[in-house]
Parts: C-alpha cells; sequence; structure tokens
C-alpha cells in the first residue's frame, strides 16, 4: 500500500484508505470540531431521551481526488425522563449520493455503554467517510430502562453531511 494511502486521526491508531470506499462509520474517542463550520443541530426525543448530532466536513482526512470524504459528529445524549436508561446498541442508516444506502450496528458507542440517569448527558465524537461530498444519516440507539429491563428505541434525528463547497 503506498504511503499516500494511510493516514491518521485522533483516538484511531491507523486508517487504511483504498480504491474501494468505506461505507462504514469508525468511532473517534476525540476529534476537533470547529464550530465555524459547523451544520445547523439536528435533534429529536424519544420517551424523554433528548438526543442532538452536529456535524462538518474534515477536509484534513478527506481525498476528493480519490472519492473519500470524511464528516465527523457530535452526538450529545440527555436523559430528560424519571427513569434510569442504559444504551445498549446503535443502529445507522448512511446514505451517501453516489453509493446508495447503507447500514452499521453494534453495540454501544465509542466502545461504550453508558448509563444515564435522570438529568444526566453523554457526549461523544465519531466520523462516516463517504464515496461523495454529500450524503446523511439517521438511526437509533437500544436502550434499557434499568429499573424494569425492558427495552425501546430512540430516534437519532437526521442530520446532512455536505462538503462545504457542495452548498455554494
Amino acid at each position: 500500500m503506498p504511503a499516500n494511502d494511510l493516514f491518521f486521526l485522533p483516538g484511531i491508531n491507523i486508517i487504511f484508505m483504498t480504491d474501494d470506499v468505506m461505507n462504514i462509520c469508525f468511532s473517534l474517542y476525540t476529534c476537533s470540531i470547529n464550530p465555524a463550520v459547523m451544520n445547523t443541530i439536528s435533534t429529536s426525543v424519544t420517551r424523554g431521551i433528548k438526543i442532538s448530532v452536529e456535524c462538518e466536513f474534515e477536509p484534513l482526512y478527506s481525498r476528493p481526488n480519490k472519492g473519500y470524504y470524511v464528516f465527523s459528529y457530535h452526538i450529545t445524549i440527555e436523559n430528560k425522563s424519571n427513569v434510569t436508561v442504559k444504551l445498549l446498541r446503535r443502529h445507522w442508516h448512511i446514505f451517501d449520493t453516489l453509493a446508495g444506502w447503507s447500514e452499521v450496528e453494534g453495540e454501544g458507542v465509542v466502545s461504550m455503554q453508558p448509563v444515564l440517569y435522570p438529568g444526566d448527558e453523554y457526549q461523544y465524537d465519531s466520523f462516516c467517510p463517504l464515496g461523495s461530498e454529500a450524503g446523511k444519516m439517521q438511526g437509533t440507539y437500544l436502550m434499557e430502562n434499568i429499573d424494569d429491563r425492558s427495552t425501546f428505541r430512540v430516534k437519532i434525528p437526521v442530520f446532512q453531511l455536505m462538503a462545504p463547497y457542495k452548498t455554494n
């Protein structure tokens, strides 16, 4: 693999780029988000669990000439209910204007299954590579009510992934 096909991201040891575009999301433990280029905040509330998402295009980690565009996103999960909940799983629907729809499913978020007591908030950063300069994401979290062990899905609102020059 040529040296220009690997690069580093905060919280990730190494990412290998290939000529095939990866349509999966990788978790970041940290990332720098510049509020000056942040998209609007998307928010939804399900059963007292509020999900807010902010995203931005990451030009330093993108390779437009190779059809590889990286978008970071910051998620805030707020427990505004009166029960303690645990985030068990995530399920993402990702749309790339060139590749179409794909899905990513897995345990927790950024290797964590946070427990949120009433009034608690949990935040994390992650990213998604696309094969085009535009797309969108949406999904659900599977939550467990710690008191009665029942589970329910919480909506992650749709948010746009758009390179800044695409909006002109």
